[in-house]
């Protein structure tokens, strides 16, 4: 269009000297001001190109500021994945079908009340660095620190690929979890006290968004999916397991691992029991065992 334009103001301004010469005797100079609008080309296109190289720097300026945050909070394939579809990601307050893994620490506060203060840190933010790395390697989203717990969010706020592959990657974060928690304890030897986990985990809708304060905002998800996930995690104690899963949850993956049905439990904030599962091992683990 620019091209086009700077072609059709040369040609009226040489048709417009034709006919004033021609008609009127008048002699109108068409080299100056062929030669400005010819020179106009490149130096519209040079700013042109400064402008969009700057606007560019600033854009990837951005992208670099909010990769380097997102990947506090999720790996960096997620972080990229919400990079690349941030026109799609509603932050104002959405409802969808997600899985919710709660962990935490059995008897942490009588851990924490024979513990040196700054022995107690280092060891929880080593325990904290392993989990954040699982829950990263399976497309999780870390949304917060509960004290000695973790909410961790699967499918939220971009889905892996389908509900199904979302819990399926909450159930092998919390098995690689459990993993990862024996191999502490083997290294702490004599440094640190041993520590167990427990595992809750639920699908179902739930809403995400923005929540706070105009001073303090943060990303997270509410719902009946976010208490039933709590609650699970808490019914580890009472069953003597390391997780607990929904039967929401075994329905969508059950034939991925080797389920074990608990009981039909009554929870607080539900009227109706929820049967519950645990899990022994991963079917492809113990065929690997068994060859």
């Amino acid at each position: 269009y620019a091209i086009i334009s700077v072609l059709a103001v040369l040609i009226i301004s040489y048709i417009m000297g034709l006919y004033l010469f021609t008609s009127l005797s008048i002699i109108m100079s068409l080299g100056t001001s062929t030669a400005i609008v010819l020179i106009s080309i490149p130096v519209v296109y040079a700013f042109k190109y400064i402008k969009e190289n700057r606007e560019k720097r600033i854009v990837e300026r951005d992208k670099i500021t909010l990769m380097n945050l997102f990947d506090r909070y999720v790996s960096p394939d997620v972080a990229e994945l919400i990079w690349s579809n941030k026109d799609k990601i509603k932050l104002s307050g959405e409802k969808l079908k997600a899985t919710v893994l709660f962990s935490d620490i059995r008897g942490f506060t009588t851990i924490s009340e024979n513990s040196d203060p700054e022995d107690l840190l280092k060891m929880l933010n080593e325990y904290f660095e392993d989990m954040a790395k699982i829950i990263y390697e399976n497309n999780g989203n870390l949304n917060k620190f509960i004290g000695d717990g973790l909410m961790v969010l699967y499918g939220v706020p971009l889905s892996a690929g389908s509900i199904e592959q979302d819990a399926y990657n909450a159930i092998s974060s919390s098995i690689k979890m459990l993993d990862a928690v024996t191999k502490l304890n083997k290294k702490w030897k004599n440094k640190y006290k041993e520590i167990k986990i427990g595992v809750g985990i639920h699908t179902g809708e739930l809403i995400v968004g923005n929540i706070g304060s105009s001073k303090r905002m943060e990303y997270s998800a509410l719902g009946d999916t976010v208490n039933l996930s709590s609650r699970l995690e808490g019914l580890n104690k009472e069953f003597d397991t390391r997780i607990i899963v929904s039967e929401d949850t075994y329905d969508i993956v059950k034939d991925k691992f080797n389920f074990k049905y608990l009981a039909s439990k009554k929870v607080k904030g539900r009227e109706k029991e929820v049967n519950i599962y645990t899990i022994e091992q991963k079917k492809e683990e113990k065929n690997e065992n068994k060859s």
